[in-house]
This record gives structure tokens, sequence and C-alpha cells, in this order.
């Protein structure tokens, strides 16, 4: 039969960046794993902005506090037992001259206990540049039923995981949500910590697309 897959899928909401940051081109990348092995994505570019007051019929930028940024992005990684389960954000520079500005870090645990969190991104020398608000999911879902999901979202296979941006991420969140309730009647009461601890080892981190463009091509 199909095989179902664990899956792990990081929710980029919403980036929060100083003022100076408004209008800069930036970039996200969400690490899954210890530095030197992990599995990569990578969000579009995009760039914060002051948010603009209406009054008196004038537009004035909000004499304030922070340029933000809806990213709404989905990065969907095969969840893997060899993986140590952190997540690590690095905000970079976008643009031919990539230059990293700020990380983050989480345990999986941290993460899914809370169901979302708020990061503080910060400097090498430990200034906090911007907040990154991010949530996460773990599915299991047929293998066949993925495919087709990725297929209707367009999803970006960036290799090591799918991007999924904008407003597709409704999309694929409606059709893994009704997979899941499809699939398992008791997937609300997932015990994620179990699941974790009963996945497979492998020699290396899988990737999710190596994964998926085997089960195309068979």
């Amino acid at each position: 039969g199909d095989s179902v897959l664990p899956l792990l899928a990081v929710h980029i909401r919403r980036v929060e960046m100083a003022p100076k940051y408004h209008g800069k081109r930036l970039g996200l990348q969400v690490k899954y794993g210890k530095k030197r092995d992990s599995l990569k994505c990578v969000t579009d570019s995009f760039s914060p902005v002051i948010p603009v007051l209406e009054y008196s019929g004038l537009a004035r930028r909000r004499p304030a506090s922070v340029a933000s940024s809806e990213l709404n992005s989905t990065c969907l990684f095969l969840l893997n037992g060899c993986v140590e389960p952190v997540l690590r954000l690095t905000l970079s520079k976008a643009g031919f001259q990539r230059r990293d500005l700020a990380k983050a870090s989480i345990s999986l645990a941290d993460l899914i206990k809370g169901g979302q969190a708020e990061l503080s991104l910060q400097s090498a020398s430990g200034e906090e540049l911007g907040r990154a608000f991010i949530a996460c999911d773990v599915l299991e879902v047929q293998q066949r039923d993925l495919v087709r999901s990725l297929s209707l979202v367009c999803a970006d296979d960036q290799s090591d995981a799918f991007m999924i941006s904008g407003s597709a991420t409704t999309l694929v969140g409606e059709l893994l949500g009704d997979l899941v309730d499809e699939n398992s009647d008791e997937s609300d009461n997932t015990d994620i910590h179990n699941l974790l601890q009963c996945l497979p080892a492998t020699p290396d981190a899988v990737q999710i697309g190596q994964l998926i463009s085997e089960h195309a091509a068979a």
C-alpha cells in the first residue's frame, strides 16, 4: 500500500524589524536540525514596511516602532528521527551579495508544546534586530495524497523541503487538514513526542523532494 509520511510544517507568519529596515529587501532561511547537519528551506524575499496611518486625507507613517512583513509561508519538511529536533532561523540581506544579519532558534518540542512562538532575531553581537512569528504542525499524510496537494498549490521543491508561499498556504492547510482527518480518527490526539521518538533512524537526513520524486517516477 501507499506509505504514510510524517511531516513537519513550519509556518512563518510575520517578521517585524527595527524601523531602519523599512523597505530593505530581506530573506529568511529555515533550518531543521543542528549546525552542519540540517534540512533547509528558504522563503521568498520580502521588504518590511512601517504601516501608514491616514488622517484628514493625509497618509503619514506611524512614528514608531517596527517595520513588518506578512510572509504567510510554510516550509514542509519530512520529520526525521536522525535530525536534531531544533528549528533555526537565519535572517539575511537579500540580493547578489547575501549577508547574514540575525539568527534565532527554538527546540521543536517547545514550539509544538506552545503551538506558536515569537522569536527574537539577534545579530552576532546580541542586538535584537527584529522578531519572527512562527507556528508548526506535525502531520501524517499518505504519500500519494501529498503529491497531489503539493501539485495543486505549485509548491517550490527545494530538495530538503517544499516551500509554499502566500495564499497557497491556506489551500494546502485545508488540503492537508482534510487528508489527516480522512486517515486518522484520532488525529487531534496524536502524541507528538511519541511520534518523534518512534521515527525510523536512517543514516542521513531524508530529503522530502527525493521521496516525492521517487513516487512520481514510479
